[in-house]
């Protein structure tokens, strides 16, 4: 399901689910795609490939996954979001973590 527009996205919830396990394997040789810190740094040209049809390799994704990817970027690529509310969990340096 995609989450309408007000909703904050992140990456636990729904970025990663949109990598299959056999995606995470065609790309473990760049980086891990079940990793916040690998598709954050990589982003730019993980929407690239997403918006060519290249990505994944075996059918593109609908346009509407690219979108949830495309405004995931777009709002700060946030790793989780809070379970019971609608704001996002951002981790701070040192295991604390504050809701935004």
């Amino acid at each position: 399901m995609i989450p309408d527009a007000e909703q904050p996205l992140s990456f636990e919830t729904h970025v990663k689910p949109l990598f299959r396990e056999r995606d995470r394997g065609s790309m473990e040789f760049a980086f891990d795609l079940w990793s916040h810190d690998d598709v954050s740094e990589y982003a730019d040209a993980i929407l690239d490939r997403l918006e060519e049809g290249a990505m994944p390799c075996d059918g593109a994704w609908s346009r509407e996954k690219v979108d949830l990817f495309r405004r995931w970027t777009q709002n700060g690529k946030l790793p989780l979001t809070h379970p019971k509310s609608r704001r996002a969990v951002t981790y701070l340096r040192g295991g604390k973590s504050r809701l935004i």
